[in-house]
């Protein structure tokens, strides 16, 4: 085991205790966050032992906004429904360990295509499900959870398309356009809120989340295999039917899962 992993392991129990005291057990998550931002880049420093101030801000900034995103999530899902000692523990243990795995990525120069599109539909799907339900149920307004959602989703779409190999001059741009397209069905569908709830386990998904991450599963993918020729109308045509069965699957399924 290496000394980034073994600090990396060492920083779960911490993390997991911030996570259960102060967005379980008390009401202050906002001193949680403080704390999560300020652990990450103590993580980071003692990690980036040659880093200045800003490299080790950027290297940050991603498991920072996991975890804060998925710790946020897990209050808001308890005031929703309820949840138990036992089952918050285990989303807890479940937090800590994805913190350390986003916390590892962000140290490594390059990684395989398909962890770093795994890692960013993850953080986009957690992000739009959250902004999503706090603006239903914490009546969170627009003007504040709208321009935080293009921010952070414009940032995971452009860590992603640098990540998978397209250092390219238009990748803040395709990141931004995306991020503005993301946006806008956000607000669209805040007009009428509607979740699945996953059989057995303290888990909902609304509706918003499954279109916003199929169309960054078929514009990823068009993105990213734009250049192979001979079979680019087959890919194009592939990846836009994934996110054309999800959008009508979901507008079939209304009928079948709860509104908030």
């Amino acid at each position: 085991m290496t000394r980034t992993q073994r600090t990396i392991l060492l920083a779960l129990p911490i993390q997991a205790a911030i996570i259960f005291v102060f967005f379980y057990l008390t009401k202050y998550w906002f001193i949680g966050i403080a704390l999560q931002a300020g652990m990450t880049m103590l993580l980071m420093r003692q990690l980036l032992t040659k880093g200045n101030n800003l490299i080790i801000v950027a290297k940050s900034l991603q498991p920072f906004a996991f975890v804060s995103t998925i710790s946020l999530y897990n209050l808001l899902l308890a005031q929703l429904y309820g949840v138990s000692l036992q089952v918050f523990l285990i989303q807890t243990l479940v937090a800590s360990v994805l913190y350390g795995i986003f916390s590892y990525v962000a140290l490594r120069q390059r990684m395989s295509v398909g962890f770093a599109s795994v890692l960013t539909i993850l953080q986009i799907s957690l992000s739009v499900n959250f902004v999503s339900l706090a603006m239903a149920y914490w009546r969170i307004p627009t003007f504040i959870m709208l321009p935080l959602s293009i921010v952070a989703i414009g940032y995971f779409a452009m860590w992603w398309l640098l990540e998978i190999g397209k250092n390219e001059s238009n990748v803040p741009l395709v990141s931004a356009v995306f991020a503005l397209l993301a946006t806008e069905l956000i607000w669209v569908y805040s007009h009428w809120v509607i979740v699945y709830q996953v059989p057995y386990v303290n888990l909902v998904i609304t509706q918003t989340t499954a279109v916003v991450v199929a169309l960054a599963y078929g514009l990823g993918g068009i993105y990213y295999h734009r250049g192979n020729k001979p079979v680019r109308l087959q890919l194009i045509v592939e990846y836009m039917l994934v996110f054309i069965v999800i959008f009508l699957a979901t507008l079939v399924s209304t009928r079948w899962i709860n509104g908030i």
